[in-house]
């Protein structure tokens, strides 16, 4: 049986990050990944992938220092790489009535008209990127050259990961199997400040609409209002509208995912297609929203919980992972 320098679990944006990563740092090695996308998609590829600052400043808190460093690597990623599959874009924030939150977060924003609204609203915007997650990761694989291998993974072990059909052994492991995490045995001797990560994380559902054929300019652009979000990305003349709070429902019972739609559908200067297609997108919250990157035993890594910076935290995030393995 073939040992592999490093063994990742997972493909999606956290696990073929940092197999872009180690394969750049050490050419030289042999490097396994396995998944099985046909049974367990990865949750990269379910979402509405915006990736802005979001009026995150540094010395705030912890949390907020880590997502404003992750949207700072993010863009140097951009700007030093040049990536695939990342476009750039303007997102408006948004208030009907610039409440006091909408201020704490937004102190410049005013109330104007944008050329895209039918009414005034309180508004502030910043430079956004806005991600197709299929062009990004194609990209991400085409950069490196790695051992992919289909398979169910049903166990971790120190030196070993074990699927449905096949075992691959590894001088270091890193898990990136996000939402599905939880549901993957881990048989190793833990550090113990790491042992109870998993039980005290949870994995969230939202829906989104996608709609197909829309023709809204060839600029691309996210409103943001509350929890609700609608992505015109001009690329792919898509929109998508969705938001944190949506869980299992249907377009017929005038759940969140239907409020959303009907809120976006009134307030802008275009009409929707009839054709909808909603998705369910799943993400793994941490402890306390709190991502981790974790050595759980001796040569074994995982990140998990990064939730919704899932596109940005693993460029920070791994940095320093990357010359410590």
């Amino acid at each position: 049986m073939k040992k592999f320098d490093l063994v990742i679990v997972g493909e999606g944006i956290s696990g073929l990050y940092a197999a872009y990563l180690a394969f750049r740092r050490f050419p030289q090695w042999n490097i396994a990944l396995i998944a099985d996308s046909s049974r367990l998609a990865p949750c990269s590829y379910r979402t509405t992938a915006v990736v802005s600052q979001s009026g995150i400043h540094l010395g705030v808190s912890p949390l907020g220092d880590l997502l404003f460093n992750g949207f700072q690597a993010f863009c140097e990623h951009v700007a030093n790489d040049r990536p695939d599959g990342i476009y750039s874009g303007t997102r408006f924030h948004l208030s009907s009535d610039g409440c006091d939150a909408f201020k704490k977060r937004w102190p410049n924003g005013r109330l104007q008209q944008l050329a895209t609204l039918k009414k005034e609203l309180f508004v502030e915007q910043e430079e956004t990127f806005l991600v197709d997650p299929h062009e990004y990761l194609a990209w991400l694989k085409s950069q490196m050259t790695v051992h992919f291998f289909t398979g169910l993974v049903t166990s971790v072990e120190s030196g070993r990961v074990i699927s449905d059909h096949l075992d691959i052994l590894g001088d270091r492991i890193f898990l990136a199997n996000g939402a599905y995490a939880r549901h993957t045995p881990i048989q190793l001797k833990s550090h113990a400040p790491t042992k109870n990560y998993l039980d005290g994380s949870r994995v969230v559902p939202g829906k989104f609409a996608l709609f197909q054929l829309c023709d809204w300019g060839e600029e691309s652009f996210v409103l943001s209002h509350g929890h609700a979000n609608l992505i015109y990305r001009a690329w792919s003349g898509e929109v998508l509208i969705g938001g944190t709070t949506n869980k299992n429902e249907s377009l017929d019972d005038q759940g969140e995912l239907q409020k959303q739609i009907n809120f976006f559908a009134e307030l802008v200067n275009f009409d929707l297609p009839k054709a909808v297609h909603v998705d369910t997108g799943l993400r793994h919250k941490g402890m306390q929203r709190k991502p981790a990157l974790l050595e759980l035993s001796t040569n074994v890594w995982a990140l998990w919980g990064t939730y919704k910076n899932g596109w940005s935290l693993p460029h920070f995030m791994l940095k320093d992972w990357i010359e410590k393995i």
